[in-house]
């Protein structure tokens, strides 16, 4: 289950996201799972709108190797981190999308999105809490 979990409207553009506050005490393993499993759950046919998933991470040296563990394993979920030392302002140039170097930190609105097509209609659950 995610920390947290937000969707707003930015200039016309919707933005969905969960977000992930990583304290240092789970493995770097733990965090990369929970970055896989996020991305299954957006892989779900019942999502259909823009999701990311955000991580703010407590080091910029843990930052860099969650980024690292996770290059080239295609995850469908555009995943991007900050560090706790950084200006935490969701909208301001903080995050760093999983695949870009380091330097080309991005606002919020500025992330990349993937929008799944459509699908039928039909009561979504989330995996986490099936009732």
């Amino acid at each position: 289950m995610p920390d947290g979990a937000a969707h707003i409207t930015v200039n016309n553009r919707p933005l969905t996201w969960w977000y992930e506050h990583d304290t240092g005490t789970e493995t770097l393993s733990t965090l990369t799972d929970k970055a896989r499993r996020y991305s299954r759950l957006y892989s779900h046919e019942g999502y259909r709108s823009r999701h990311m998933a955000l991580f703010e991470i407590t080091k910029p040296g843990r930052e860099a190797n969650f980024h690292h563990a996770l290059a080239g394993t295609g995850l469908a979920l555009p995943v991007a981190t900050a560090t706790s030392q950084d200006d935490l302002d969701p909208l301001s140039a903080v995050w760093w999308p999983l695949g870009h170097p380091a330097c080309s930190r991005r606002r919020l609105t500025e992330l990349p999105v993937v929008e799944l097509p459509s699908t039928p209609a039909r009561t979504r659950r989330c995996p986490w809490n099936p009732k």
